[in-house]
Order: C-alpha cells, then sequence, then structure tokens
C-alpha cells in the first residue's frame, strides 16, 4: 500500500476515534501539543506520522495504538464498566447538573434498557441486578 494511502487510512481512524470521544481537532491538538492545523493535516492523510507522536495521539484518544492502524474495528464495544473513570465522572456530573428529576429517572431508565439489551444472555448487569 503507498504511503499516502497508508496515512489517509491512519487518519481516518484517528478521526472516527477522535469524533468517537467527543473531541474537537482543537482539543485533541491540546492534549497531545500540537497545533489544529497539524491534526487536520494527519486526519487528511497530508502527512505521515511519526510512531511516537502516534503513540501520544493514541493515549490521548484512551485507544490502543493498533486501532489507528484500523486492527482491532472487528474487537466489540467494551462495556460500559471498562469505559474510563473520567469518562464516567463526567457523565454523572451531567446528568446530577439536570434539574427535572423526570429527565434524570428517564436517562437512568434508557441506560438501564441498553445495558439490558446489549447484555450476554446470563450476564449479570447493573441492569438485572435491580
Amino acid at each position: 500500500m503507498p504511503a499516502t494511502n497508508v496515512n489517509a487510512a491512519i487518519g481516518h481512524h484517528i478521526r472516527q476515534q477522535r469524533t468517537a470521544a467527543g473531541l474537537s481537532q482543537a482539543q485533541l491538538a491540546a492534549r497531545v501539543g500540537l497545533t489544529t492545523q497539524q491534526v487536520h493535516k494527519y486526519e487528511r492523510g497530508e502527512t505521515g506520522i511519526p510512531v511516537a507522536r502516534l503513540q501520544h495521539i493514541a493515549e490521548a484518544l484512551e485507544v490502543r495504538i493498533a486501532t489507528l492502524f484500523g486492527e482491532d474495528a472487528a474487537t466489540p464495544p467494551q462495556p460500559a464498566a471498562a469505559m474510563s473513570a473520567r469518562r464516567v465522572i463526567e457523565a454523572s456530573r451531567h446528568i446530577a447538573a439536570i434539574p427535572d428529576g423526570r429527565v434524570v429517572m428517564a436517562f437512568n431508565k434508557l441506560a438501564r434498557a441498553v445495558a439490558a439489551q446489549d447484555a450476554q444472555p446470563g450476564e449479570r448487569t447493573p441492569a438485572n441486578m435491580t
């Protein structure tokens, strides 16, 4: 595969992971000490990425470096228990800031339903422990 195709493929995976993490290009750039323009060039495959920088990007996105090569595309999503503590705390803060208790209850009901739907038969989840 020509280098430009490899750069484009890696850039595509960086963009996928960045958007999945809810980060802007500027936020990712700040996390890894780059300019927004450089992140943009990486994502478009216009510039090759040194391996050490690729590792920093993977760490900032909280993924394995192999993910940026598309090697774990077939890996199933991790259960909520495997989410980073920071993301769980952040979600909790947002929910706690909702003034309408009915909306909070609706979020809880939605989370239980999604967890139950994604659970394997016989798997213990917070949704079936209550």
